[in-house]
């Protein structure tokens, strides 16, 4: 009986996220397209520096994210009906103000040492921190699952945003579409938000010291693996930039923003819808079966994607992105790893966080740092480090960590 019910359950589900899901798997795929067609037309207005420049300050600026932040919208959309009560949203809304206004003054703090510090570099600061309030706190709403009005919303705000970048640098603007970019997407995804109540309004108070605790229990193994996961891609971005300057920084950006559009196109389906599913649904047997179901629906595009990649990048990457940007074919090759696993390796990420079992995940992407670091040390001690050999170790870390996840996942 208990089995039958789970499984009804799992079919109501479903059938509710089913109309949303289809509006948000457009968004995205429409935003994917948008963000394709715009990136080609910017590639061809800015020099591989200028494209490193902004990449490596978005990763210093990330990264400041990654390390400073408890990512509060997982934990509003895992937890039940009961337990989170007014009291329980005040708190978090304003752990999500402070936790905004001290990673502000981290990040100018880190991008001064970096070297990094602009005006420019400021603008980036601001748009990703207005961002992070944002879809954190859009989290309150989404609980609801109105992903047509979500999907409306983000898709028209990204939309916007890539047409005045492209505007902007045909216009003579420069490197300063990129940021001018951000920016305006950010205020648009604010601004959208808020209108039709998207975002939560609750009054500031101080977070008394007793109450630290019971937030940091629920958080830290979502912090530790939010920590490694965006982590690891920032100083990915940065050891190109070490060890291959800023060309070799913007090289390595463009093969990874190729590499990432197959993964940005399903993101609905591995990431957010996946984890509304699963912390919603209680049967653990029908909560498996779910788990995969989507492994199997994400699979076949990326199987896909990752050989026509492997086949035709020598062809297809001078011809959109011009003769200039020949260099970063090898790197994107060298990417066909994470094309096939990244997104499969986000389903195991939301399945452990709705099942509380974020001590697995930990271990998986443990096994990902090391996957990284065992391509790297063969490589460096080969000859040297460069960015084909960074992307040989991007695919391994990927492959590594979904296969410990899977096998985790099993038991």
């Amino acid at each position: 009986m208990e089995r039958g019910d789970g499984a009804r359950r799992t079919r109501i589900s479903a059938r509710k996220l089913a109309p949303g899901a289809a509006f948000l798997l457009g968004s995205n795929t429409l935003q994917a397209l948008a963000a394709f067609g715009a990136n080609l037309v910017l590639v061809r207005f800015i020099a591989p520096e200028g494209f490193g420049e902004y990449a490596l300050a978005f990763a210093t600026i990330s990264l400041a994210l990654s390390v400073c932040t408890l990512r509060v919208g997982v934990l509003i959309i895992r937890m039940s009906e009961q337990s989170l009560d007014r009291s329980m949203r005040r708190l978090f809304y304003n752990v999500l103000v402070y936790e905004t206004l001290i990673v502000g003054a981290i990040g100018a703090l880190w991008l001064g040492m970096s070297g990094l510090l602009t005006p420019w570099s400021l603008l980036l600061l601001v748009s990703l921190l207005l961002r992070h309030f944002g879809t954190n706190g859009r989290s309150f709403f989404e609980r609801g699952m109105p992903y047509r009005r979500l999907a409306r919303i983000e898709g028209g705000s990204h939309l916007l945003a890539y047409a005045v970048s492209v505007v902007l640098v045909v216009s003579g603007f420069g490197v300063a579409a990129l940021y001018v970019r951000e920016a305006l997407l950010s205020v648009l995804l604010l601004g959208t938000l808020a209108s039709v109540g998207g975002l939560p309004r609750y009054p500031l108070r101080f977070i008394r010291p007793r109450e630290w605790p019971s937030i940091l229990k629920q958080a830290r193994g979502i912090w530790a693996d939010g920590t490694l996961e965006n982590g690891f891609m920032q100083v990915v971005v940065l050891l190109a930039g070490f060890f291959g300057g800023t060309a070799g920084a913007g090289f390595f950006f463009q093969a990874q923003r190729l590499a990432v559009t197959p993964h940005q196109m399903i993101q609905p389906i591995v990431g957010r819808l996946s984890l509304n599913w699963f912390s919603r649904e209680e049967d653990p047997r029908a909560r498996r079966v779910a788990r995969n179901r989507i492994l199997l629906i994400a699979a076949v595009p990326l199987v896909v994607s990752s050989a026509v990649t492997f086949a035709f990048a020598d062809q297809f990457v001078p011809f959109l992105l011009g003769d200039r940007w020949a260099d970063a074919v090898p790197v994107l090759v060298s990417l066909c790893g994470f094309i096939l696993f990244a997104s499969l390796f986000e389903v195991l990420k939301m399945y452990f966080f709705a099942a509380h079992q974020t001590r697995r995940l930990l271990v998986a992407r443990v096994a990902q740092y090391l996957g990284m670091f065992v391509v790297l040390g063969f490589f460096y001690g080969a000859g040297g480090v460069d960015e084909i050999s960074i992307g040989l170790g991007v695919s391994l870390a990927y492959a590594t960590a979904f296969a410990v996840g899977a096998l985790y996942a099993r038991k």
